[in-house]
């Protein structure tokens, strides 16, 4: 049952922009507010002409208090003592008018806000009018119901009274009664105050009415006389509580005694409301705990299955249900991985094992909650006969009612829960649905962060053994062909006699093989160490200068060689920076050696200056700049991927690892920096070294 907006509240602004952000606040707060929104005087005048409110907020866009203003709020001040006396009167202020609280607050105001944080001011007042419209216990609740009927039976002075309502708390139907015989009539009612668990509440409490009216019908038989009822519905706020029933021996009603038992069902009426209302309320808060108990278990450093076991249990109780299943996907097969039972007497179906594709298609046999299927059979033997559906796993088992939500993030299915009771039907609110589907949500977000880290963890291990395994291999190449570049070396020395020149043609390139493959292997090993972690950077304090005149010195002959005009701009300010010396020579060699090998005519340049990123942190640029071929959008992707080459024209003229590029990357993350790059077909490229600075 649906409690409307039951807390009237009033805004009074100049301007309807002025109220965005509170009309949008109380929007999403209908369940227990209902709001007029005023502009000006005039309108708010209106307004209280036609309602009573219980709180009227007061929004305040000026930036001074002019006695313009003051005016105005004396007049609304006087005009709310008059016909709003009881309404609490809330200022809304922005951040700007904090020194005006304590005038607003002397003028009669009984409370301030702003506009961002009036959620908790809504929640105050709701605790305050719900709190305070009636302080009765349980008890003298159904004390209160029972003294009602009690007092119109005297002032009709009938022989029978009788309340059929719907008990919200217990999902019942309870029938009070003030005629002994009709207590005690056990073939007409099984007890004195009856209690119907069906799934149907509404047609439960007319069968019960049709069975007060059968038992009149047997007292007049009794005493040969006409039975004469009064039946009046119990209405609130539009909503139907219930009927008032009245009954007399040939009795013809008056307007007068029909009024009077009008009254006392419209008090029955709002005991039945408010007490729904405190219900609803006091639910609000025991699902806001629960939920909160369930994020505080997922927050615990402990293993996911002890948490999933705990989570399961906690779902079993808070429900009040009978069994728990938490399922697991597992291939093409779901079973069932926890369990919650509430008794032993009922049958586990741990280890259970059902087809996924089943499972899946008996989600897929009722209706979504928002974009998330759900399965809720309230009769589940009565649903596997009618539909003759395969997944018919619980069968044997027999669950009364059966609810089950699949476990779902992002598009991809983890598992899922399945609340069961057994021994009596259940029909879940969509409120208990949605609940049910936001836990597994949680689970599945959970569930997909374990797996994540489980991929991470498994990634890692591959990657450590893989740069170890590069790391022995390289170390076991690298020695013989230092030897082999050595001893060419030596024999184009002319140290053991002299050569011929087809001997000088063979050892040149024997030279020059081993030295492209060294270097290969020494940038292998380089990359592998840095993917294994055991690269570690000696931090020093160096001259920019010197660092970039010892790199643009390292390539002078190369460029020499292609007529390329070699450039070094420093900015003046620019002297020294904290970094790794050797590393961030080999940085700049890199982009340096390979502006000039793609790049035919024009210039080089290296440019070093300062910026600031996003942070305000300041960066020391190293930015190489070519008139080279450049690099089509689609390649520049490809650039820093190991063994990775982009085809051109100059491709095959100059010999290249594919490794160049990904190893200064990776360094220039190592020092806490990027390397990025911005290019253009036959114009040219610019690749950055971004150093911390």
């Amino acid at each position: 049952m649906a409690i409307t907006s039951v807390l009237h509240l009033l805004i009074i602004a100049e301007a309807h922009s002025d109220a965005t952000i509170l009309t949008r606040v109380l929007d999403a707060n209908t369940l227990f507010f209902s709001y007029d929104l005023a502009i000006g005087e005039r309108e708010y005048l209106d307004c209280f002409e036609q309602k009573q409110y219980q709180g009227i907020f007061w929004l305040d866009p000026h930036q001074d208090f002019s006695q313009n203003l003051l005016e105005k709020l004396l007049r609304f001040l006087s005009f709310c003592k008059q016909s709003q006396d009881s309404a609490s009167l809330i200022a809304i202020l922005n951040p700007q008018q904090d020194w005006l609280i304590d005038t607003y607050l002397s003028l009669g105001f009984t409370g301030w806000t702003s506009q961002e944080k009036c959620s908790d001011c809504l929640k105050k007042l709701q605790q305050e009018y719900f709190g305070g419209v009636r302080k009765l216990g349980k008890d003298n609740f159904y004390h209160c119901i029972k003294k009602n009927i009690k007092t119109l039976q005297e002032i009709l002075q009938v022989s029978f009274c009788a309340l059929v309502f719907s008990d919200l708390q217990k999902k019942s139907i309870v029938c009070y009664s003030s005629n002994p015989k009709l207590r005690q009539k056990k073939t007409t009612f099984e007890s004195c105050y009856l209690l119907s668990k069906s799934s149907s509440l509404d047609r439960d409490r007319v069968e019960i009415i049709a069975r007060v009216r059968q038992f009149l019908k047997y007292q007049a038989t009794i005493d040969t006389s006409t039975p004469s009822t009064l039946e009046i519905p119990l209405h609130y706020q539009n909503l139907d509580f219930g009927t008032l029933i009245a009954g007399e021996r040939d009795r013809q009603w008056n307007e007068t005694e029909i009024d009077i038992a009008n009254t006392i069902a419209r008090d029955c009426a709002l005991a039945l409301y408010q007490e729904n209302i405190e219900q609803q309320l006091q639910q609000q808060k025991e699902r806001e705990k629960f939920i909160d108990r369930i994020d505080r278990l997922f927050d615990r450093n402990t293993e996911i299955d002890t948490i999933l076991q705990e989570t399961v249990e906690k779902i079993g109780i808070f429900f009040n249900v009978e069994r728990v299943l938490g399922l697991a996907i597992d291939g093409a097969d779901v079973w069932v991985k926890y369990e919650w039972r509430d008794r032993k007497n009922i049958s586990s179906l741990l280890g259970l094992k059902l087809a996924a594709s089943a499972w899946q298609e008996e989600l897929t046999q009722t209706e979504k909650l928002g974009e998330r299927n759900y399965f809720l059979a309230v009769n589940y033997p009565e649903y596997c006969r009618d539909t003759n559906h395969s997944v018919q796993h619980f069968k044997k088992e027999s669950p009364r009612s059966v609810l089950s939500v699949p476990c779902i993030f992002r598009g991809k299915c983890y598992g899922g829960l399945s609340i069961q009771t057994i021994t009596q039907e259940r029909k879940f609110s969509q409120i208990e649905i949605k609940m049910l589907g936001d836990i597994a949500r949680r689970i599945a977000v959970i569930l997909s962060q374990v797996q994540q880290q489980e991929i991470a963890a498994k990634l890692e291990l591959e990657n450590r053994k893989k740069s170890e395994h590069f790391s022995m291999m390289s170390h076991d190449l690298r020695t013989p062909l230092t030897g082999i570049v050595g001893f060419a070396r030596m024999l184009l020395d002319r140290i053991y006699g002299d050569l011929n020149p087809k001997q000088t043609e063979y050892i040149s390139a024997i030279a020059s093989s081993s030295e492209h493959l060294l270097e290969l292997i020494n940038d292998l090993l380089d990359l592998a160490r840095i993917e294994a972690n055991r690269e570690e950077l000696y931090l020093e304090k160096l001259s920019i200068e010197e660092v970039c005149l010892a790199s643009v010195s390292i390539v002078q002959q190369l460029a020499n060689s292609k007529a390329l005009e070699l450039k070094l701009k420093i900015e003046p300010e620019l002297t020294t920076c904290m970094a790794d010396q050797r590393r961030v020579k080999q940085i700049l060699v890199n982009l340096l050696s390979n502006a000039i090998k793609f790049t035919e005519s024009g210039s080089v340049m290296l440019n070093v200056y300062q910026t600031r990123d996003s942070l305000e942190y300041s960066v020391l640029q190293f930015s190489v700049i070519d008139t080279g071929i450049g690099i089509a959008a689609e390649d520049i992707e490809k650039l820093f991927q190991p063994f990775s080459q982009i085809k051109n024209p100059l491709q095959r003229k100059y010999k290249g690892t594919g490794l160049g590029l990904a190893l200064s990357k990776k360094l220039a993350q190592l020092h806490g920096g990027n390397l990025s790059v911005t290019s253009q077909l036959e114009k040219g490229s610019c690749f950055t070294f971004h150093l911390p600075f």
